[in-house]
């Protein structure tokens, strides 16, 4: 592969970048398949890249244009020995222009970055240039890939670049590793804009090969790095997470895995604050080393950890957060597969549980590096194929087909007997055509399926069903089938007690239409068995509508309207009617678009706070034009998060130019966003910006106090607690103390928290804890507490008055009996 690569892997322990060449290939078949949730994606196009010599790539990235940038070496082309190599490719894989980079020895790229000015940014490591043996090389490209700028980090002895990002400052951080005085130890490196040092860290213990394969940047700043150790933890190398302050020194560092050899390759964190790591480990698993995916809390504590794999070996080598909420696991296998090793792209779920693995490769060697998720929904994987292209290694590009999307919608019509399902298919995928249907049943393991409906465009559909047991739950969710199979989410309905008749309704056209105003319109044709029915409309930007309007009570059938305000012109809307009696109902479906607009909003822009201190800041904005009204109000929203909370007062300006508002009480060390708002002819918003104020950050976790259940049902509760700072809320809760579920994180940050619980089962008694976490980031959990929900009384059964009656009093008491069992009932 590489002249020096012997040498570099004594210290650069088991690192992504170096060593996945250079591992033993034993392949060990499985001849029984592996059953999965949902299909895996298929090959949608692939393309080699590279000549009769060794060519290989690292990193893959869709671009802002919807292409691809990819970067490793190759061997076949470039000045001399292997240089780094960048390729850009369109929408379908076709070269649009390539680069190489280098001298005369060996350099190469293992990381690459579109930056915000739509250039590219590379790290790797250079023998051509620099101090010593080898060194970090970090190399700057225009849109076209012309080289801008490259600088060079390390000593007399071999250093690498393993990971690059572009930071929030426009400058850049790097991870990787240095054989240093301690034998190997990882290095962190922050540069500016222009690729100038700003300060460089050493992290390690005693023993040599501390490696670096991730870095990330912290919003609230300060980085977070996973790869290895063989300085601390059990035995060997294990995985090592560790996060720095915003000049790189060490906060605290998390060691996990066991006997063997553990590593971290890829890191990402969840919206909640936690840290995904996808690895491999020699330690646990089915044999040799597997794919390692660890989810740690905000502090590095493990909350799970799965290993995917078979006998042989089997690693991950990048992670992506997918779309549905779950994981996407790229690396190679040797268990399963073609042949030698194979591309190895594994889905989960949120919890880790495998969903589906599927493997791409011939009957040579092919080792995955890195995946993307692309807009669409559908994978990028990039690697190096022996069982392709012109000779050696090549690169190689695989992008999968994209699945359709599609979302479970509100059953309808739904009575003693029958219920209509109904889902939205919002995309095709690249399908031209997609079979939806429906899975149903008495739980969430559904049982029966509708017959498929082929369908060629997004939209609504539904499938009626008849012969359901009255006063009963069904789950149901939508499927479709074309370039993939996905689901929508797990709904219910459940059935009337006794024999109803749902209300008819239809939907009718629009009038009324403006830029700005439409007149929605339905007809209800009967109320089925109920007395009244409640009438509203659904409506809003696709066929899965997302508001409604306020239901009007109606006693007779015929013709109801509402009129909606405040729609944005020139704009194309979906809507249809909704009766709720004996059983919900829904027209069909209508869509109108508004007219032009005749008026035009106001201009604005945020501009950088300015006299940032201690407790106090200036929020800035500039009004580039009235639009068509004058004067226009202008003012900031501001708070902790990009939620705000706080407005200001509110100026009139009769001209463009730039305007400001002085804050004060503000806390020390605190990170504020603030945007520019304003109100003419419609409102509009600047964007979102930060200031951080002086002095010493706030670093104390939120004091929990008042927690308390309320509102106690046989079916919920509301859980109360007051908190010292603004903060999160999130309930854990269970019927023991292991709380076994937890509400969503309500990230508002509040100091009077109320959540309420639901689906709770009558006569249990309930363990619960609150969490909430504060503007820094730190997470307080209060002391275990208890409730118990009622039993569920549902007084004595009609039919037993009725016996009572027949037998004591003959036929003529039964009446009496009736009404007296209907009063005792309620």
């Amino acid at each position: 592969m590489h002249k020096k690569a012997s040498r570099i892997l004594v210290w650069l322990v088991s690192a992504a970048v170096v060593t996945s060449l250079l591992l033993a290939m034993t392949p060990a078949c499985l001849s029984t398949p592996i059953v999965l949730a949902e299909a895996p994606p298929s090959i949608g196009w692939s393309k080699t890249f590279g000549g009769s010599s060794g060519d290989y790539a690292y990193s893959v990235q869709q671009t802002s244009d919807g292409g691809y940038v990819m970067t490793g070496y190759t061997n076949s082309y470039g000045v001399g020995g292997s240089d780094v190599w960048l390729i850009k490719t369109n929408a379908s894989g076709t070269v649009e222009w390539d680069e190489t980079y280098g001298g005369s020895d060996d350099d190469c790229g293992f990381s690459v970055q579109q930056t915000a000015d739509g250039g590219y940014v590379i790290v790797g490591y250079t023998n051509s240039y620099g101090a010593g043996l080898s060194d970090v090389w970090l190399v700057k490209t225009d849109a076209s890939g012309n080289q801008q700028w490259a600088k060079t980090f390390g000593g007399s002895d071999d250093d690498v670049g393993s990971h690059v990002q572009q930071t929030a400052d426009g400058g850049y951080v790097v991870g990787g590793s240095t054989n240093d005085a301690a034998g190997g130890d990882i290095l962190l490196i922050k540069t500016d804009a222009s690729g100038n040092q700003q300060w460089a860290q050493t992290l390690g213990g005693t023993a040599a090969g501390e490696s670096c394969s991730s870095v990330q940047e912290l919003s609230g700043g300060g980085y977070v790095l996973t790869g290895g150790t063989n300085s601390y933890g059990a035995e060997g190398t294990d995985l090592w997470l560790v996060w720095t302050d915003a000049l790189g020194n060490m906060t605290w560092n998390v060691t996990h895995g066991g006997a063997g050899d553990d590593v971290g390759q890829s890191m990402r964190r969840t919206a909640d604050g936690d840290f995904l790591v996808a690895g491999f480990t020699d330690s646990y698993g089915a044999g040799g080393n597997d794919a390692w995916l660890i989810r740690t809390d905000g502090v590095g504590s493990q909350k799970w950890a799965k290993t995917y794999g078979g006998t042989g070996d089997d690693r991950g080598y990048s992670l992506q957060l997918a779309p549905d909420g779950g994981f996407v696991v790229a690396g190679y296998t040797h268990s399963y597969g073609a042949g030698g090793s194979d591309f190895w792209l594994i889905k989960t779920d949120v919890s880790g549980e495998q969903q589906w693995a599927e493997t791409f490769g011939g009957t040579g060697d092919e080792y995955g590096q890195s995946v993307e998720c692309t807009v669409g929904g559908s994978y990028a994987l990039t690697g190096g194929t022996r069982s392709y292209g012109a000779g050696d290694y090549d690169f190689w590009l695989v992008k999968t087909l994209t699945p359709p999307e599609v979302t479970t919608a509100a059953a309808g019509g739904v009575g003693s007997t029958v219920a209509t399902l109904s889902g939205v298919l919002n995309d095709l995928g690249t399908a031209s055509s997609v079979e939806v249907s429906f899975e149903w049943g008495l739980t969430a393991s559904y049982g029966k399926a509708t017959p498929p409906l082929s369908v060629t465009d997004p939209g609504e559909f539904n499938f009626p069903l008849e012969g359901l047991t009255a006063d009963t739950t069904y789950h149901f969710r939508a499927r479709a089938v074309g370039d993939g199979t996905v689901y929508g989410d797990d709904a219910t309905f459940t059935t009337a007690a006794t024999a109803t008749t749902p209300p008819e309704v239809a939907t009718a056209e629009a009038d009324g239409i403006g830029s700005t105003v439409a007149t929605l319109n339905g007809i209800l044709d009967g109320l089925g068995t109920a007395s009244s029915v409640e009438v509203s409309f659904e409506w809003g930007l696709t066929p899965a509508y997302g508001k409604a309007t306020p239901p009007l009570s109606v006693t007779d059938p015929g013709e109801f309207n509402f009129p909606l305000e405040g729609l944005t012109p020139d704009t194309t809307y979906h809507f249809r009617a909704k009766a709720a009696g004996d059983g919900t109902a829904y027209g069909d479906d209508m869509p109108f678009t508004t007219d032009a607009a005749t008026t035009t909003p106001p201009e604005v822009a945020t501009t950088p706070a300015t006299s940032v201190g201690n407790t106090g800041a200036t929020l800035n904005g500039n009004l580039g034009a009235l639009g068509t009204a004058s004067p226009a109000e202008v003012f900031f929203e501001w708070g902790l998060t990009a939620r705000y909370g706080n407005p200001t007062t509110p100026q009139a300006m009769t001209g463009a130019g730039d305007f400001a508002f002085a804050l004060g009480g503000l806390t020390p060390g605190t990170t504020y966003h603030f945007r520019a708002k304003a109100l003419g002819d419609g409102m509009v918003y600047g964007d979102d910006m930060t200031f951080t104020t002086t002095g010493t950050p706030d670093t104390a976790a939120p004091q929990i106090t008042g927690v308390d259940a309320s509102h106690i049902t046989a079916s919920g509760a509301t859980i109360n607690w007051t908190t010292n700072k603004p903060a999160t809320s999130r309930v854990e809760y269970g019927l023991t103390e292991d709380y076994d579920s937890s509400t969503p994180v309500d990230m508002e940050l509040i100091t009077s928290h109320s959540v309420v619980l639901t689906g709770l089962k009558a006569g249990q008694t309930y363990h619960y804890r609150v969490i909430s976490r504060g503007a820094s980031d730190i997470e307080a959990v209060s002391p275990g507490f208890t409730f118990k929900t009622p039993a569920d009384s549902g007084g004595v059964p009609v039919w037993v008055w009725i016996l009572v009656g027949l037998v004591v009093f003959g036929a003529a008491g039964v009446a009496a009996f009736l009404i007296r069992g209907k009063l005792a009932k309620g």
